[in-house]
């Protein structure tokens, strides 16, 4: 009887730490997924910067150019939609919003007039319209 009962109880508890490792394992691999789903969004968007700055740099001239343009009427257009939206935000932080696009935009075309590095110029174009961008979209939405 005694053995009877060492042979039952011994593949239930094998049976019950299979399962508890397929667990294990299972929830490590999803672990992975994600931290390998993570490190491609990173390795994605710095593919993106690297491409773009070898890009930039092959035709430096005219990308700047267009890019110095682009930048400007963003900036513009930030500067004119921050100036006639009466929102719910004093006078003094509309100001201080206008002054950083404004820095921003005449910080770029200076790097560009100036001849700076590629890659500060790329920069600050980044920031540039980013700040251009979130100043749209603050008095828009």
């Amino acid at each position: 009887m005694e053995l009877l009962t060492k042979t039952f109880t011994h593949p239930v508890s094998m049976s019950n730490d299979h399962t508890t490792s397929m667990v294990i394992d299972a929830h490590q691999s999803q672990s992975r997924a994600a931290e390998r789903n993570e490190t491609s969004r990173t390795n994605y968007v710095l593919d993106l910067y690297n491409s773009f700055m070898e890009e930039y740099r092959s035709g430096s001239v005219a990308y700047a150019t267009i890019s110095l343009l682009g930048q400007s009427c963003l900036a513009s257009v930030a500067a004119m939609v921050l100036l006639m939206n009466p929102s719910g935000f004093s006078r003094p932080v509309q100001m201080i919003e206008l002054f950083l696009v404004t820095i921003f935009c005449m910080g770029f075309n200076a790097s560009v007039l100036s001849q700076q590095k590629e890659k500060f110029q790329v920069n600050l174009l980044i920031v540039s319209v980013l700040v251009s961008l979130t100043v749209i979209c603050l008095h828009l939405f």
